[in-house]
């Protein structure tokens, strides 16, 4: 049986950006400097915090993919979403494996699964709901691929598990304590075994 560690956090209300900040390696902190905008980079330094302690590892050697995903050598697989203020991170010893967390914002849904979702996918869509469940399918397949979005979304169907892309696919739904989110988690393997946990900063650092 292969396992799935899957640790989730909510941004604290008293998380000092600033402070936490400087915990990160210097090309991190030049990275996260340049966003503008001050809820995003709240977010990305959150992001960052969360990683460096659930992986206990100080992040000097994360590297990036030429599709943005963030790996460290000699490491399990881990992939992590953020939506709002919910960060979720997925980690295994086995295989590929891509995570996806969405708020439930207000969006046109109809739109959008008609523009962005197979034929099967669209015959499901009822509410936002609906929409986000198929949207964190489509991106956890692609982000466990690690090709982002760079595939047709139309051409995916996600109503099938196994899902075959350039390889199979299996998905599972995540339930997590947050209202009006929703979140998948999608592995190269079958059967996985998933353990959901809550993570949170320790006292002091």
């Amino acid at each position: 049986m292969k396992n799935v560690d899957i640790f989730f956090a909510s941004l604290p209300q008293d998380f000092n950006e600033n402070l936490y900040l400087l915990k990160l390696p210097v090309f991190l902190q030049k990275k996260i400097i340049q966003i503008t905008d001050l809820k995003t980079k709240k977010m990305a330094i959150f992001n960052k915090i969360v990683l460096q302690q659930i992986l206990n590892n100080n992040l000097e050697d994360l590297k990036y993919s030429e599709f943005g995903r963030p790996h460290l050598e000699n490491y399990p697989i881990f992939n992590i979403s953020h939506s709002n203020q919910i960060v979720i991170c997925a980690i295994s010893k086995d295989g590929k494996i891509g995570i996806d967390v969405e708020e439930l914002k207000k969006i046109n849904f109809q739109g959008l699964s008609k523009r962005y979702f197979h034929y099967n996918e669209q015959q499901l869509i009822k509410n936002k709901k609906d929409f986000f469940k198929i949207w964190t399918r489509k991106e956890a397949i692609l982000k466990a691929q690690g090709c982002g979005l760079r595939v047709e979304l139309k051409q995916l169907d996600t109503t099938r598990n196994p899902v075959e892309l350039d390889q199979k696919y299996w998905l599972y739904p995540i339930d997590l304590p947050f209202e009006n989110s929703v979140c998948h988690l999608a592995t190269s393997f079958p059967n996985a075994t998933l353990s959901l946990q809550a993570f949170e900063l320790p006292c002091g650092y």
